[in-house]
């Protein structure tokens, strides 16, 4: 669910101000985060699944604090491609 709080700078929601960086974040990060996914997962369809689940928590993470987002993609990536990992 998103927050409804908003920036004290400029009374925008922080879930627009959190969503409006979200574009340049993925247009950066990921390719690398799919190529990173896809190594893990060894499957192109989990790698997509996953890219697109670590950039819903990036946006959840920069609802809270917008300094931590590189941090978040790097956690969420380990943490879905894990999730998503066929059993051995």
């Amino acid at each position: 669910m998103l927050k409804t709080t908003t920036s004290l700078d400029s009374g925008t929601p922080t879930h627009l101000l959190a969503a409006s960086r979200l574009p340049a974040l993925y247009r950066k990060y990921g390719p690398l985060i799919y190529s990173r996914c896809r190594r893990l997962l060894q499957d192109e369809a989990l790698a997509q699944q996953a890219t697109e689940e670590v950039f819903l928590r990036v946006l959840a993470a920069l609802e809270g604090d917008g300094a931590r987002a590189v941090e978040a993609l790097a956690q969420a990536c380990e943490t879905v491609c894990r999730e998503l990992r066929p059993p051995q």
